[in-house]
């Protein structure tokens, strides 16, 4: 019989409990069922990931169980181990003195088989987890309830990022990450990943099964929610932010309104007391100055090595002292900079110090892996300086260059001292024992005292090289050219898990930037590095082999990509993998408050392509669009679109005339119907102002192009001046064919979209410099019906459809026409009275004359199932068309 604290909840007949602490374990928890009772469970996720029913009664015994005991000590007697579960069975004392087990029996919400409660029936709970789409509504909702929503915290997937359960009526389970922090991205031995596993043990401490309140404030970039948990003391980030367990989250802190000021200050206690991650914080500790000694003859610096005249015998390029952004740790030395002074990319190493170059690579030739072995705190030492550094502002002094022998590369030795925490770079290696301090006899440094003193500190302190164990081994595996069944085995690794259809988010580091949309990717969690692409856009690309023209640009989008998240923290979703082993999706940095897909175009730095299936298609649309009239970039006069993007296209276009792409342009357009062609396809011209005008100056040249004599058409689509019959007037014609023995010509209309044979006597020249006649566009729009198949002017009921359009239009033939998609030859929209109003796709579907178009089901689902509704009404009255069942040939069934 032994005292626990009572930590979660996780049915009515199964606790965990946390043990007394122990120097080996402060955190032990042991997970308990009670003996000789049977409580009813909570839903499963099932297979297809939804969550199903409870077992009647099962959410009211949990709350029974949970409001008198979690968080309190209780009395727990083992009676046996129920090793399918891991479980230790046995009776439970309750903080009131009552036995659990009897507890439950005398509530009726247990007994030794089954539940006897009379109304159980009526206590069935069904949650249902909510989609991706569904965030946004779900959100504007929350934000509806008057004051904090009270929410079960069920599971905590980090200390910031919690699983929650909405009660009625909104029965859902979410995700909620917490407004203004991050959890620590978390690797095995290091003080972060200390950091995370006790931010997630107090989350789970104090929150786990309980009932709190929560205000909701946005979504994020992954479609969770976003919010704080609030009480009268402030809110629950504080206290993880004060103790160390999580940091500030820039993108999302505007959302911890009002709450933003008392993290930050939080955090700046938690600083201040080295607590969690801030345990080898650094402000304060380290004094330095920049410029040259003031004691060149000081002890600590080599004979020979006062001043950059001992190394004049390699010649300094650019500038000696500057302003540089850390953009990559290549190795535990060597870094890229960028110069802020001229934006020059600038590769050097840090003077003073010694790393280990203990790093094997292992690769036999034949299979795609190559297994690297980091030794000595090599791996440490280059994440030491990643973590604190990468994306940090430094200032550079270039103490003396060196030639490197293997490839003749003059590198400079560089000071680099960040500039908010005036800490110097070299200094953070030494004082965690990561490296040795070392000057050549040539060799100079600014900062040697500094160096010296910090490696005199790391080995008094037995740290790193200087301690007594052995040093620690990473191992990575790097995988390149996988080829496609490799390329789909390791795709099984890193879509487990999958919810919903979407594949798992990953933390990742990324390695390289390879170009503007292609990286390689560090997942800590797999121990593998994987090359990246990003989904959804074409970069601009360099020269790939001899012989090669590189994409305009390319070396800009490229710059930006590794300004933007070289070595930094991202969080990945690998939907796919090309036949090269390429993995293909998703990547944001870290708490960004969008992908950086969205960033790159709107960058005007990449295209949008290969996107339409994407959750966040309509935020590159409009990126793309707003690049486009800022003319950035590739849109710029001197910029191009890709040639794989320009090829790619053209190649679709070739194979598939039919492609669907679909329209960034959600507005309605005022329309007059002019003519109909058949049941798919009218013509139509703009009701605007322009297009109006445009009109007026066409009919005005027209009057004085009629003027002139006869005139027989020299070659096909010709353009010339045509009498139209029907409504006695001169109009613009583009010429079909010329039948000069019959004196007729066959035109088409092109300000109103008719064909009809002309008499050669009713055709006038169009002088050539008659711009008006000449250079103003066509009047007549072709409007192709969205979601409806083309069927042809002599298709069955072709006429009742031309009678069923104007009368839909009506006297006026005024209607309204939004763009949904386009194919390379058409562009397809939706016609209506109104923007509310039944549209005329709809109209035509409904009265039988027309057929859908299934083709179209994936492209545009939502505007797709209105006319699928549409058409069931004229299918069920066996309307024209459908009079003998089914109308469309090339379907099977009725299935959509």
């Amino acid at each position: 019989m032994s005292k626990y604290l009572v930590f979660a909840v996780d049915g009515a007949d199964r606790l965990t409990l946390l043990c007394p602490p122990t120097e080996e374990n402060p955190h032990e928890l042991k997970q308990i069922a009670l003996s000789f009772i049977q409580a009813p469970k909570l839903a499963k996720r099932q297979a297809t990931g939804e969550l199903g029913q409870d077992e009647p009664c099962a959410f009211e015994a949990m709350e029974a169980i949970r409001s008198a005991c979690l968080g309190k000590p209780v009395i727990f007697e083992e009676d046996f181990v129920i090793e399918p579960l891991q479980r230790t069975s046995g009776r439970l004392t309750l903080p009131s003195g009552q036995d659990a087990s009897e507890f439950l029996l005398s509530q009726g919400y247990a007994r030794i088989r089954g539940v006897f409660a009379a109304n159980a029936a009526d206590k069935v709970r069904s949650l249902s987890i909510v989609s991706t789409g569904d965030t946004d509504a779900l959100l504007q909702k929350l934000q509806a309830v008057e004051g904090d929503v009270k929410v079960r915290i069920e599971r905590a997937l980090s200390a910031s990022t919690l699983v929650i359960t909405l009660p009625a009526p909104f029965n859902v389970q979410a995700t909620l990450a917490l407004a203004g922090i991050v959890a620590p991205l978390a690797k095995d031995g290091d003080v972060q990943a200390e950091a995370a596993s006790e931010g997630k043990f107090h989350v789970e401490r104090f929150l786990l099964h309980r009932t709190v309140s929560v205000r909701f404030t946005g979504v994020d970039h992954f479609f969770n929610l976003v919010g704080s948990v609030v009480s009268p003391k402030g809110s629950f980030q504080a206290e993880l932010l004060s103790k160390g367990f999580v940091t500030i989250n820039g993108a999302t802190l505007h959302l911890a309104e009002p709450f933003a000021a008392s993290l930050r200050e939080a955090e700046s206690e938690a600083q201040k007391q080295k607590a969690g991650v801030w345990k080898n914080y650094a402000e304060g500790r380290l004094e330095v100055t920049t410029g040259a000694p003031t004691n060149a003859s000081s002890s600590l610096v080599p004979a020979g090595g006062a001043g950059a005249a001992a190394n004049q015998e390699v010649a300094i390029e650019g500038d000696r002292e500057f302003p540089a952004l850390v953009l990559q740790v290549l190795t535990s030395d060597t870094l890229i900079l960028k110069n802020l002074n001229n934006g020059a990319l600038v590769k050097g190493s840090l003077a003073g110090v010694r790393v280990s170059k203990n790093v094997t690579r292992d690769h036999d030739g034949k299979t795609p892996e190559t297994r690297v072995t980091y030794k000595d705190y090599a791996w440490e030492a280059k994440e030491l300086l990643r973590t604190q550094f990468v994306g940090k502002r430094v200032s550079v002094i270039v103490d003396y260059a060196r030639v490197i022998p293997e490839t003749k590369e003059v590198r400079p030795m560089m000071t680099c001292i960040e500039d908010v925490s005036r800490t110097n770079l070299a200094a953070t290696l030494l004082d965690s024992g990561y490296a040795t301090f070392f000057l050549g006899r040539n060799d100079y440094c600014s900062q040697a005292e500094l160096l010296q003193s910090s490696e005199l500190g790391a080995r008094h302190r037995g740290l790193g090289l200087h301690s007594s164990k052995a040093a620690p081994e990473t191992k990575v595996v790097e995988l390149s050219r996988l080829g496609e069944s490799k390329g789909k085995y390791y795709l099984s690794f890193l879509q487990r898990g999958m919810v919903q259809g979407r594949p798992p988010v990953l933390r990742g580091i990324v390695d390289a930037v390879v170009g503007g949309g292609s990286l390689r990717v560090y997942i800590p969690k797999e121990h593998f590095q994987i090359p990246f692409k990003i989904a959804g856009v074409t970069a601009p690309q360099g020269a790939v082999n001899p012989g090669d023209v590189a994409d305009p640009l390319s070396a800009e989008s490229k710059e930006f990509t590794m300004t933007q998240l070289m070595q930094r923290e991202v969080e990945i979703q690998v939907d796919t993998a090309d036949r090269a082993g390429n993995f293909i999706g998703n990547v944001a940095l870290v708490g960004a408050a969008k992908t950086f897909a969205v960033t790159l175009v709107e960058a005007g730095l990449a295209v949008v392509s290969n996107a339409d299936r994407l959750p966040y298609i309509h935020q590159l649309r409009d990126a793309e669009a707003a690049a486009k009239s800022k003319a950035l970039g590739i849109w710029s006069q001197t910029g191009a679109v890709p040639q794989r993007f320009a090829r790619q296209e053209a190649a679709l276009a070739a194979a598939s005339p039919d492609q669907i792409s679909l329209s960034s342009d959600a507005s309605w357009t005022p329309v007059t119907i002019v003519d109909v062609a058949d049941a798919n396809t009218v013509y139509a011209q703009a009701n605007t102002v322009e297009a109006r005008e445009a009109r007026g100056a066409i009919q005005e040249a027209l009057q004085i192009a009629a003027a002139g004599s006869a005139y027989t058409p020299k070659k096909k689509n010709e353009l010339v001046c045509a009498y139209y019959r029907d409504d006695k007037s001169w109009n613009r014609a583009k010429v079909i064919a010329t039948f000069a023995d019959e004196g007729v010509a066959e035109v088409l209309f092109i300000d109103f979209g008719t064909k009809q044979e002309v008499r050669l006597k009713d055709l006038r020249p169009i002088p050539k410099e008659d711009t008006v006649l000449q250079s103003t566009p066509p009047q007549a729009l072709t409007i192709k019906l969205a979601c409806i198949k083309s069927r042809g002017p002599n298709a069955e009921y072709a006429d009742t459809a031309y009678d069923l359009i104007f009368e839909y239009a009506g006297e006026s033939a005024e209607l309204v026409a939004k763009s949904v998609y386009s194919t390379a030859a058409d562009k397809y929209y939706i016609l209506s009275t109104s923007e509310k109003a039944k549209s005329l796709n709809e109209h035509v579907l409904e009265e039988g004359v027309a057929v859908l178009d299934k083709h179209t089901k994936s492209s545009v689902p939502a505007v797709f199932e209105r006319m699928r509704v549409a058409q069931e009404v004229a299918r069920k009255a066996h309307k024209r068309l459908w009079k003998f069942g089914d109308a469309d040939e090339d379907s099977e069934d009725e299935r959509y």
